[in-house]
């Protein structure tokens, strides 16, 4: 039998979130950066929100890499994340559009094209 690697997560999601399921804000892609915002300490953070301010404090974050940051469900830390973003003390930017695929493809042409010997 074979130990586990990883310490097991203090808090479980559902405290973590205080028993809510669902965040006030949406926060749909887990490719959403999570900067901090400013730099005043809130008191009244629970021990999560206070991990996850923390956590982004070094610059930003996406949803996902604060998920496996804080051993947590995604859905947990977009509900934390919500909090933090109802306080003015994190900013949520969403990712940019993929570009176009066609645009892509001639980039990748030209680019052969040059490679190619005249």
């Amino acid at each position: 039998m074979s130990r586990r690697r990883d310490p097991v997560r203090i808090t479980p999601a559902y405290l973590a979130t205080g028993g809510r399921t669902s965040a006030r804000r949406a926060l749909p892609d887990v490719l959403t950066r999570l900067v901090r915002v400013d730099g005043r300490a809130a008191a009244s953070l629970s021990p999560p929100q206070h991990h996850l301010l923390t956590a982004v404090d070094g610059g930003d974050l996406t949803l996902a890499d604060a998920a496996g940051h804080l051993r947590l469900p995604v859905s947990a830390v977009r509900i934390l994340a919500g909090d933090l973003l109802d306080l003015g003390l994190i900013q949520a930017v969403e990712p940019a559009e993929l570009p176009d695929v066609e645009l892509l493809e001639n980039v990748l042409d030209g680019l052969r094209k040059l490679k190619k010997p005249a």
